[in-house]
């Protein structure tokens, strides 16, 4: 149950947070509403009215020609089915999602878009709908719920976790490890995905909402402990292949487990006191210890 000062709760069950005060906890939980009003309502749409002459700044028509790109491609019409988050028709839908991807890169113009911030930005539309809520939704995950730098050029912030995951996976999933090595399958090759799109395009749309309500509580130690889960998954199916392609062909198969089942394996096996915030910050540190010393020798 989720208290808001005294006056009201959310209840929460094992199905996660009840769609119905979904928006509103992730909102909160993010502190996307209090960034809301700070900015005051319409803030969003000012964005996609600037003043006379920024229509010309190089890096914005740069940044609408890649969301022209990739809205095209995402969401299926599958995926989109059974959402309530306004009107889902495809051309509507991509319309609605330029609108919050460019009002985006307007607002932080030092990161500008990214991809796969077409891919949060789009379940956010499909779990919220109000694209003012979105955009601020949006705004939350990728400056502060999200690791720093993983939307810079040089996707820093990915790298690191995916060498942080490697690690993970080593200490404890170690037939796991030595299979992917085995078989020369990086951990960039799934993983970096995996983290940039928060799990959208990997899991179906409601599982990724249901990690998302985790990922708001507890933060991007989330990420991991999905990434290990999914491995632990397959871990009897890696032990029989041989062959890079039949890698990547189990690890797929563990995407379409039950989203109850992977929470389960994620709690049980990788939930705090196991894998935790301040164990993954510590691998990060050295991570980026052994890069800095890398540059340096070079």
């Amino acid at each position: 149950r989720i208290v808001y000062g005294d006056q009201s709760s959310v209840p929460l069950g094992d199905r996660g947070i009840p769609p119905e005060y979904r928006k509103a906890v992730w909102m909160k939980l993010s502190a996307a509403d209090r960034l809301s009003e700070v900015y005051g309502p319409s803030y969003a749409s000012s964005m996609l009215h600037p003043p006379g002459g920024e229509e010309e700044d190089p890096l914005l028509v740069k940044a609408e020609m890649d969301i022209d790109k990739d809205i095209a491609r995402t969401f299926t019409d599958k995926m989109m089915e059974g959402f309530a988050g306004g009107d889902s028709r495809p051309e509507r839908f991509q319309e609605r999602l330029k609108m919050v991807l460019l009002a985006y890169a307007r607002h932080n113009r030092r990161l500008g878009y990214c991809q796969s911030m077409n891919n949060l930005a789009g379940l956010l539309l499909l779990a919220v709908g109000d694209e003012e809520e979105v955009f601020w939704l949006l705004v939350a995950l990728v400056e502060r719920v999200l690791p720093d730098c993983y939307y810079s050029d040089e996707l820093t912030g990915v790298t690191t976790d995916v060498e942080v995951l490697d690690s993970l996976l080593e200490h404890h999933l170690r037939t796991v490890y030595d299979k992917l090595k085995e078989t020369e399958v990086p951990a960039t090759a799934y993983a970096a995905r995996w983290f940039m799109c928060a799990y959208v395009n990997v899991l179906s749309g409601r599982s990724v909402m249901r990690v998302w309500d985790c990922l708001f509580f507890d933060g991007p130690v989330v990420l991991f402990r999905i990434a290990l889960a999914l491995l632990k998954a397959v871990e009897g199916e890696l032990g029989q292949v041989t062959e890079m392609d039949e890698c990547f062909e189990s690890l797929n198969s563990a995407k379409g487990l039950e989203i109850e089942t992977l929470l389960q394996i994620s709690d049980k096996c990788f939930g705090a006191g196991v894998v935790d915030a301040a164990h993954v910050d510590k691998l990060r540190g050295r991570v980026q210890a052994a890069k800095e010393l890398a540059r340096a020798v070079a």
